[in-house]
């Protein structure tokens, strides 16, 4: 997660707090949707790797313990996965923060639900537009 990041979408997370949002995984990255709305030009965020998903202080789900692919067992262990996923039920989003002391962002869920990435700058990609997560509003999705 990147500062640059976090200042450009921090402010269209606003959107989505306190609304439930459900998860959905494409391999190692999260997609977080409004629950209730259906289709393709649904306000969304979307976080690649490195997160966390933690309930209290217990570590959850690891975005680095998801299988490689190729090899021996893959397929089987990718189906564990997800299927262990599929416990974090996501939830009403409270509030988006940067910590900047512990040198993290975190997605603060209810019932103790959240998830942590680190911060880090990494040099911008020239060729891409955010570095580890990124939301798409009502706004963006309209035009």
């Amino acid at each position: 997660m990147s500062l640059r990041d976090f200042e450009t979408y921090a402010g269209i997370v606003r959107e989505f707090r306190f609304h439930r949002l459900r998860p959905t995984f494409a391999t190692n990255s999260i997609k977080l949707c409004r629950a209730v709305n259906k289709g393709r030009q649904v306000p969304y965020l979307w976080l690649d790797p490195p997160w966390q998903i933690l309930r209290g202080n217990e570590a959850f789900l690891h975005s680095s313990t998801y299988p490689q692919f190729g090899r021996p067992g893959s397929r089987a262990r990718e189906r564990e996965w997800l299927d262990h996923a599929r416990g974090f039920p996501g939830g009403y989003l409270l509030s988006l923060r940067l910590v900047r002391f512990q040198q993290r962002v975190v997605f603060d869920f209810a019932d103790g639900w959240r998830i942590e990435t680190p911060m880090d700058d990494p040099e911008p990609d020239p060729d891409g537009w955010f570095d580890d997560w990124y939301a798409k509003g009502r706004d963006d999705l309209q035009s």
